[in-house]
């Protein structure tokens, strides 16, 4: 799991940046491959919102093996075509 320590830094390392760039080559073929088998979808606003999603999911606290972790951070999208 990639994180970010946002409170003990003032800018990214470039590790940082490898890394999220990995990611975000990872998830943008995952949507298209998706979204071609599937023969519907909306890979435009998936694609749009991907640099953010991705830099928000390195923030925040949470741990995917937890997940009914009470000091965990919730997110709420409300964009349907991202989904």
């Amino acid at each position: 799991m990639f994180r970010i320590d946002y409170k003990n830094k003032e800018s990214l390392t470039h590790e940082d940046i490898e890394a999220l760039h990995s990611l975000w080559k990872k998830c943008a073929s995952r949507i298209i491959i998706s979204t071609t088998l599937a023969g519907s979808g909306h890979p435009g606003g998936s694609m749009s919102s991907l640099h953010a999603l991705i830099l928000l999911y390195a923030m925040i606290n949470h741990d995917p093996n937890e997940p009914r972790w009470e000091k965990r951070d919730r997110v709420l999208m409300s964009m349907g075509h991202v989904s």
